[in-house]
């Protein structure tokens, strides 16, 4: 009898150190409805599936825009499964719920590695997971393409299995450069959120402002989970600043608040907000301004880029709908860039691939994607001010005389 105690506990020992070195926390992969196309059970001619791994926040405080993330990535993978998929091989891919946790998206990385033994990845888009899992992937030569915007995402690590198809904030400030001159900014305020994107972009903004001699009239922070901002927007309105820079994650109620407080001049923001961050603002939202490599459309008739209208009339037969955010296009230029580089290399090998981005130049929807120069696929970006229920270019709509309506201090 004891013998056979002594057998059970052995193997329950046994369990444990197994699921320790797996190290998932309780994450489940989810099925995807992008996976290869079935075939006949047996085939001799059946190949192995090209496998991508992917983890994202599907719940917690960050989870509000994955599922469009995700349907960016599913509508890439379905068009290449439908072009003979990387190099005849059809593509899964594996998903995972990091919880909005910075911890998990860790343990995540290191079971795509050793589990799930997956050819390539696609890390969350929150950059803080992005930072605390990367080094997983790139010690193991996973080729991995991040849509981050974070600027110290790449620059803090020396990673040679990590891209970007996304934009880094730190490349930003070049769009205000010349318009702050022009608009005769001598004074800014700045309110951010405490996430490191918002942190990063928020030095990179004080660093343009000394360089410019511009004066930070006003600098505050805040948590992503409060909602009353009332006191350190009402320390930015006394202050008045030429303009506001609001780097927040949830710019809609900061918006509205700061409008209430009196301030009706320009507000510059990190990127593109969110559908739900216009419908939160409303009227209020009137004089955003930011960088971007895209807009969202709420009518496919007024997209003149032929690349982008494809994809959008693509997702509206899939979805019945217009994108609301941009995380769908930043979810499809990460696998297309990918597929680019399996049909540079004629392999699927990591190591072919890998060498293969450096070579990629391709279509991107927000312009063209290119690592030829470093791995950052997007080094240039338009600008935009959103005004009477449209978006308009920024240099255009700065040259008509359209900041006249906001200025703050003739």
């Amino acid at each position: 009898m004891k013998k056979n105690v002594r057998m059970v506990l052995s193997l329950l020992v046994a369990a444990v150190l197994i699921l320790g070195l797996v190290g998932c926390g309780t994450s489940e992969p989810t099925a995807s409805t992008a996976s290869a196309p079935a075939t006949e059970s047996g085939s001799e001619n059946a190949l192995e599936p090209y496998v991508i791994g992917a983890y994202m926040p599907i719940t917690g405080t960050n989870s509000t825009w994955s599922f469009i993330l995700e349907r960016g990535q599913d509508l890439a993978i379905e068009e290449i499964n439908a072009n003979g998929g990387f190099n005849g091989h059809p593509v899964e891919i594996i998903r995972y719920d990091t919880t909005s946790s910075n911890e998990e998206a860790a343990k995540i990385a290191v079971r795509l590695v050793e589990v799930d033994k997956v050819d390539a990845c696609l890390p969350s888009p929150m950059s803080n997971e992005i930072k605390a899992s990367a080094n997983t992937l790139n010690n193991a030569h996973i080729p991995t393409i991040v849509v981050g915007t974070s600027a110290t995402l790449l620059s803090d690590a020396n990673w040679d299995y990590v891209w970007r198809t996304a934009l880094n904030t730190d490349f930003t400030m070049s769009a205000w450069e010349s318009a702050f001159d022009e608009m005769g900014v001598k004074t800014v305020a700045i309110i951010n959120s405490q996430e490191d994107v918002c942190v990063a972009v928020t030095q990179a903004m004080e660093e343009l402002c000394a360089e410019k001699g511009i004066e930070i009239v006003a600098k505050e922070s805040i948590d992503s989970a409060d909602t009353d901002f009332t006191a350190p927007l009402a320390n930015i309105v006394s202050a008045k600043p030429d303009l506001v820079c609001s780097y927040a994650l949830e710019p809609g109620n900061v918006t509205v608040q700061l409008r209430r407080l009196g301030y009706d001049g320009l507000i510059i923001q990190r990127e593109l907000p969110a559908a739900n961050d216009f419908e939160i603002a409303g009227d209020d939202s009137r004089g955003w301004a930011f960088p971007s490599l895209y807009v969202t459309y709420t009518d496919i008739n007024d997209c003149d880029i032929p690349y982008m209208r494809s994809f959008l009339e693509k997702y509206q037969a899939a979805y019945g709908e217009l994108p609301e955010y941009e995380w769908v296009y930043r979810g499809y230029d990460a696998v297309m860039a990918l597929w680019e580089a399996s049909k540079i290399a004629g392999s699927n090998d990591k190591e072919a691939i890998n060498e293969a981005l450096s070579q990629v130049v391709c279509d991107g929807l927000g312009g063209t994607i290119d690592f030829t120069k470093s791995h950052e696929g997007y080094e240039s970006f338009g600008s935009f001010v959103y005004e009477d229920g449209k978006f308009k270019e920024f240099n255009t709509w700065l040259s008509a005389g359209g900041y006249d309506a906001y200025k703050q201090n003739d």
